[in-house]
């Protein structure tokens, strides 16, 4: 699938700068927190396909485990993990289904921040 431009990432917090470098914003987090809201961002993912598209939900975890597995393996291209992740996916889910759920993480960071105030 053909893609035009970075895609937006669910590591930027709605209402933060964006900048057109993305990777630079996903920097700025500290580590934990920048992992903590990719495993967040893939669990919303993943329901989101289970409901609407349940074959692609099962590719996107398998995709997953690969990424996981090559990055404990060493692979470069697969280091940082994160970022391998994400590209492999965003290639995989295409551009609707990733727009469509980091709309509903954008929701979900909304939200929470809401109950915390």
């Amino acid at each position: 699938m053909t893609s035009v431009g970075p895609k937006p990432s669910p590591l930027v917090k709605p209402g933060e700068k964006k900048s057109d470098n993305m990777l630079q914003n996903r920097n700025m987090l500290p580590l934990r927190e920048r992992r903590r809201r990719f495993v967040i961002f893939l669990h919303i993912l993943l329901k989101y396909l289970e409901e609407t598209n349940p074959s692609l939900n099962k590719t996107v975890k398998e995709e997953i485990i690969t990424c996981v597995k090559r990055n404990r393996e060493g692979h470069p291209a697969f280091k940082p993990l994160i970022e391998a992740i994400e590209a492999h996916l965003i290639e995989k889910v295409g551009d609707e289904n990733w727009l469509k759920s980091i709309g509903y993480f954008n929701q979900y960071l909304v939200t929470k921040q809401q109950l915390q105030s």
